[in-house]
């Protein structure tokens, strides 16, 4: 592509977003995969279940080169951020541009425009290191804040030479525990079974059982269920984008089922030959079965058979992910001031000032300010008040 100077729109309503779709895929056609979470039935299910009904505002950042759609950076306003457009599940995040030697002139563009767009500062979370967001940002000398503190675990199933060759590669004492585990659940009365779910009813069926298996999970160790799961915009959110997805062979749900029983289900997206793995849970009562792994050595197998070459099972600590995997990324979170609020918001954390006057103390004599000062403490400095906190600066 010759070089040319790169024009912004924005577009801040459905129906404009809704008018992208066709510009939207064809630039998400022509990126890696890992940009599966900003495709356009995500993003558009998202803003649509998610963002909309909390009173987020759209702020879709669209660029053009010559007419031809070349950068999309899906943003809405919260409070005094600009954030990425998302469903706040777990997904990961980066900006549409397209791939070639102006990419960097395009992005560097793109953070100019975005100061036009009414947040005070970019509030960009769950960045994978080799997103085209995070390659551009490290060598900028930008300023801001940023953290890397999780870890998005991966399977690179292209590494082996099949389900047999990664099975040998797994620890001997898994193995074990996996053979004895079948044994016993075919020893049932109801011998346990592995099922691939295809039909739109029963995946719908399917996901309402996995979220309320979730609360009931959290709720016998004594944790909160939390809105993740109790939610009807999530729950709303994934009852619109699985079907939408699996028109397009994009979703995969199964189980492992006794009888007419659930023991363990999952569910999964594919985007070109990768394999996202979302949400999977148990019923309680089977734990003793390990039906949590045995599920997940199911749907590694399905992968390997239906030559997937990434098995990516997204951000956290948990243990259970590194003994599966075989190469991991971080995943991180950026602050980008804008304005000088955002400045002021930045200095007001990294300097220590919000732990200082969140002490219990503090709080009592605040309650003696006015109202609106109150709201401008509480509100916009208090907002995000721990994860920009935790900040480094860049």
């Amino acid at each position: 592509m010759r070089k040319s100077s790169i024009a912004f729109a924005v577009v801040t309503d459905s129906d404009g977003f809704r008018a992208l779709e066709d510009d939207w895929n064809k630039l998400s056609d022509s990126l890696r995969p890992a940009h599966f979470f900003q495709i356009f039935n995500w993003c558009w299910l998202a803003w649509q279940h998610v963002s909309s009904r909390r009173g987020r505002r759209l702020r879709l950042l669209v660029g053009r080169v010559d007419g031809r759609v070349v950068l999309i950076w899906p943003l809405m306003v919260v409070g005094p951020f600009l954030r990425f457009l998302g469903s706040d599940l777990f997904e990961y995040h980066d900006v549409l541009v397209l791939p070639g030697p102006q990419r960097s002139a395009w992005l560097k563009a793109a953070l100019r425009a975005a100061k036009k767009l009414g947040g005070a500062a970019l509030l960009l979370r769950h960045v994978r290191q080799d997103a085209d967001l995070a390659t551009f940002l490290l060598p900028q000398k930008i300023g801001g804040r940023s953290n890397t503190a999780e870890r998005s675990w991966l399977i690179r199933l292209d590494e082996f030479s099949g389900w047999q060759g990664y099975l040998a590669a797994l620890p001997q004492h898994l193995r074990s525990d996996q053979r004895r585990q079948w044994r016993r659940l075919a020893a049932l009365s109801s011998p346990a079974r592995f099922e691939v779910v295809e039909n739109c009813d029963d995946q719908l069926a399917l996901v309402q059982w996995m979220l309320a298996e979730k609360i009931k999970w959290l709720e016998a160790r004594g944790g909160a269920a939390g809105e993740l799961f109790t939610s009807t915009e999530y729950r709303d959110f994934l009852h619109g984008v699985v079907p939408a997805l699996a028109r397009e062979n994009s979703v995969m749900t199964c189980r492992l089922a006794a009888g007419e029983e659930n023991i363990a289900a999952s569910l999964g997206f594919i985007h070109r030959n990768h394999f996202f793995f979302f949400i999977f849970t148990y019923d309680p009562k089977w734990a003793s079965f390990s039906p949590g792994r045995l599920l997940m050595s199911k749907v590694i197998e399905w992968c390997f058979e239906h030559r997937m070459e990434t098995f990516d099972m997204a951000w956290s600590g948990d243990d259970y992910k590194s003994v599966w995997s075989n190469g991991q990324l971080s995943v991180g979170d950026h602050l980008i001031p804008l304005t000088v609020e955002g400045r002021i918001i930045e200095t007001w954390h990294g300097t220590g000032c919000s732990r200082f006057f969140a002490r219990p103390w503090f709080k009592t004599v605040a309650r003696c300010a006015p109202a609106s000062v109150r709201r401008a403490i509480g509100g916009r400095l208090g907002s995000n008040a721990k994860l920009i906190a935790d900040m480094r600066p860049r």
